[in-house]
Order: structure tokens, then sequence, then C-alpha cells
């Protein structure tokens, strides 16, 4: 009986053991807010400075399909200004910013263009919009870029909302923008899966 007891204890021991290296083994990436390269205003000819909802669609989709890594939403209330001057830092190596904020690495990125074509669609005239997303990532400790992907996503819904952004002569839904990109960012979440 003993010897069962002892067995246990060890059993139990190494469990817990492996367990324990491998929480500690957990990267932690922090997600920063998505920058444009894009000039996309509203209906009134201002400026749309965020796509916050990007990092949200990084953040929530990587916590999901990447569990054995922890994801810290680092993006804040940052201007576009701001996120200028971050990714200047980030893509000459230089992250101290960073040092202190427990994170491993670094994700960020670029809406790199958007483009909205006509289509048609039974009794009515709609516009498709395309949106090509580039997202890299940087090791914190070592300011080295270890992963880039791009993808281009192109948009599923339908004109269901008001029209309230546009570029050039074109205008589109929200709904419209936020399906491109999420169809970007899907993409560019399996690649980062499939690397890391």
């Amino acid at each position: 009986m003993l010897n069962i007891a002892k067995i246990i204890t060890v059993i139990v021991a190494v469990i817990f053991t492996f367990n324990v290296s491998s929480a500690k083994a957990a990267d932690t990436f922090g997600v920063i807010d998505i920058s444009s390269r894009v000039n996309i205003t509203n209906l009134d000819d201002t400026q749309v400075e965020s796509f916050h909802i990007v990092t949200e669609f990084l953040v929530t989709k990587l916590q999901r399909q990447i569990p054995n890594i922890y994801i810290e939403d680092l993006s804040g209330d940052t201007t576009r200004s701001r996120l200028d001057e971050i990714y200047l830092q980030l893509s000459q190596g230089k992250c101290a910013e960073f040092k202190d904020s427990n994170c491993n690495y670094i994700v960020y990125g670029y809406l790199m263009n958007l483009t909205v074509s006509e289509g048609k669609r039974i009794g009515s005239k709609s516009e498709a919009v395309r949106a090509d997303l580039s997202v890299r990532i940087v090791d914190v400790n070592t300011g080295k870029c270890v992963f880039v992907a791009t993808a281009t996503g192109i948009s599923k819904a339908k004109s269901y909302g008001i029209f309230k952004y546009k570029i050039g002569q074109h205008s589109f839904s929200e709904e419209e923008l936020h399906s491109a990109l999420e169809a970007a960012t899907d993409i560019i979440v399996d690649k980062i899966k499939k690397n890391i």
C-alpha cells in the first residue's frame, strides 16, 4: 500500500511541475492600435483617425484561436500621430517603451489599402469594400521583427446601414468596412497561428 501512495505522490508532483513550467512558458503579446495609410473620411469630410475595430478583432480572435499565449490590448486612446511615432520606433528596433509592459512581443500594423468597387445586387446598386492589412510582430527584448503577414479581406455584408464613410466619390457603410476588415483579420490570425 505504501508503494502505491508514493507512486501517486510522484505522479501528482510531476503533473504539477509540468503545468507550472508550461504556464511560465506562455508568451505575452501586446497588441497596439492598427494605424492607417489610407485617407478615409466621414461623409462630412472629417478624417477617420483610428481603426480600433481591427485591434478588437485581432485581440478577440487571437485569444480564441491561440489559447496558449496571453494577449494584452495596449491600444488605449492613442492618436494617429502618436501611433506613427510608436511605429517608427518599432521599425527601428527601439522597444524601450514596452520593456516594462510584461510583453514578450508587440503586434502592430497598418491598413495599407482600402478600395471600393461598384457591384450589382438584385434590385439595388452597392459597393464592395476591399481592405488590405499588414501586421508585424516585434520581439521586445531584441527589437527584431519576427513575423510579417499581409492579407486582403472583401466585404460580405450588404449595405444595410447608412453610408458613413467615403473614399473619393465612393461611399460605403460601417458594416461593409467592418466585414472587409474582419475578413482580412481572420486571414492574419490564421497565419500567426500557423507560425507560432
